[in-house]
């Protein structure tokens, strides 16, 4: 049996992430290979766009879950150059020493499967698979379960982390994302960035 919670709990929950940032937190986009093993430990890789969060960062909790508030724009730095790709994100405290919490960031990335995946299945067939997929991505489509992630891909194939119990039909629109979307997938040296989407949910839904 597991644990669950009602949804006013866990909106209290949501919050109180929230909450975590303070006011004019700071958020940086990183380029490297892996993300740093947890909040505490030093950045990795390249600082390709920084920028200061909304006084108030999220709009209120509903359905266990807060949502980005507001315009988060960023600006590319230096250290990106003509362009790197982005990969994960941290956010600090005012000051932006203090880090609070890190996830994969990047461009999402929407395309129809060609071809029938079978009840049980976990394998997504396409006509041809962009760049922009990559391994660890989730994987939200109609016949996928929630919470799905890319495991493996080649030039015409995805394979997701869970079985798609009643099948995938050909045609299905799949979107490919991060936990945190931007509206590009490559950041150069001074170049604007947005924010799209960057949804916290609670747990034990």
């Amino acid at each position: 049996m597991v644990y669950q919670h009602r949804v006013n709990g866990r909106n209290t929950a949501a919050a109180a992430f929230g909450t975590d940032y303070g006011a004019n937190a700071v958020l940086k986009i990183f380029n490297h290979t892996s993300l740093p093993a947890n909040p505490a430990a030093a950045d990795l890789g390249t600082e390709i766009a920084t920028g200061s969060l909304p006084s108030s960062p999220f709009a209120a909790a509903s359905g266990g879950a807060i949502a980005k508030n507001g315009t988060w724009t960023l600006a590319g730095t230096a250290g990106a150059g003509a362009g790197l790709a982005a990969t994960y994100f941290r956010i600090y405290l005012t000051g932006g020493s203090t880090c609070v919490a890190q996830g994969t960031a990047g461009g999402s990335t929407t395309i129809n499967t060609s071809a029938i995946t079978a009840a049980n299945g976990n394998v997504l067939t396409f006509a041809s698979v962009p760049a922009g997929v990559v391994v660890g991505q989730k994987v939200t489509a109609s016949g996928v379960p929630a919470g799905a992630t890319v495991v493996a891909k080649t030039a015409t194939t995805v394979t997701v982390s869970q079985t798609c119990t009643a099948g995938v039909a050909s045609g299905v629109s799949v979107l490919f994302s991060f936990d945190l979307t931007l509206d590009v997938s490559t950041i150069g040296n001074g170049m604007s960035v947005n924010v799209s989407t960057f949804t916290i949910t609670a747990g034990n839904a």
